[in-house]
Formats: structure tokens, sequence, C-alpha cells
């Protein structure tokens, strides 16, 4: 029988949140401590806060939709990874040293899961992320089909994977494969 590990991390309104994105509120609403029947709770979030999945349409205008992908996407085996880059930048040549080889997922675990421990909770903005190379290095490899990362931000120069933070699927291909 197979073991799923869930990666998503806890909600919580002390979470930050990308700058200009709206903060995470956690309501509840009505409680059975207080008389009422049932307790409820409001969750008011963006998509692109704490652990997340960057779907196809948040990079190309017709592309599918996080509710439109399949669970087969998120969920099955994966080669859980931890590069130790010289500075904030995994580099093709980081990911060419850690022997990834037929792997249908790859997860890559960052310093950056540090940010979730104790609290108080900050944006933190020295933040490991994907260099350009890197990122074409792993797209290139056809075993891989898809790639979670626990990575803020692919390219701090690039618009592409503004993952904050936790896992988000690149698939294995540029933005043209997909719609």
């Amino acid at each position: 029988m197979p073991i799923y590990y869930d990666v998503s991390l806890p909600i919580s309104s002390a979470m930050p949140t990308w700058p200009g994105d709206p903060p995470v509120r956690v309501e509840q609403v009505s409680s059975i401590s207080q008389g009422d029947a049932f307790n409820v709770s409001r969750l008011e979030m963006s998509t692109h806060v704490l652990t997340h999945v960057d779907a196809p349409r948040h990079f190309v205008e017709q592309g599918t939709s996080v509710d439109r992908l399949s669970l087969d996407v998120l969920i099955g085996p994966a080669v859980v990874v931890e590069p130790h880059p010289g500075g904030n930048l995994i580099t093709a040549t980081d990911l060419g040293q850690l022997g990834i080889r037929n792997a249908e997922r790859v997860l890559i675990k960052t310093r950056n899961s540090d940010f979730w421990v104790g609290g108080p909770y900050e944006f933190e903005t020295d933040f490991v992320s994907l260099s350009k190379d890197a990122a074409h290095w792993l797209l290139s490899r056809e075993s891989f089909s898809r790639l979670h990362h626990h990575i803020l931000r692919y390219d701090r120069k690039a618009s592409a994977c503004m993952n904050w933070p936790g896992v988000v699927s690149l698939f294995k291909s540029h933005r043209a494969r997909l719609k």
C-alpha cells in the first residue's frame, strides 16, 4: 500500500502573503461553545498563498485552471532532493550534482522550509529560488512529468512561477505546452 505525505502548510491568519496579495483571514462564524448548533468558519485568502498549485492558467490566459487539473498531476511517486546552493539561486549545476534520474515527480526542498518554524511570520525576501538555467534543466528532462518545489519564486527577474511558498506544478515544458 502506498504511503502519502501531505506537504501542505497549515492555514493561519498569521501567515504572510506575497506583497500586494490580500491577507489570510480565518474567522469563526458560529460555535457550539457559544450556543450555536454547529461550528462554522469562514476562510478568506488568495489562491496564491501558502502551499498552492500554479495551474497553467496562472501563466497562460487560455490554460487549464486549477479546478480542471487531474489529481494525478499532484499525487504519485516522487523523488525528494535538497540542493544547497552557494547563495539564493539553485542552478542547473546544483541540480545536476544531485543524481536525479527517471523521476516522475521531483520535490525540491530548500531552506525556505525554515521560514515556517515557530513564528512570528514575516514575508521573507532572502528566499531560495530556481535560476532560469535550473528551470530549463528540469523542464528538459523527459522523465519528469511534474516538478514541485518548496521555493518562493522561479527566477527573481521573471514573472513565472511566483509560488509563495510550497508546492507548485511547473509541468515538463514551457508555457506554450501548458494550454
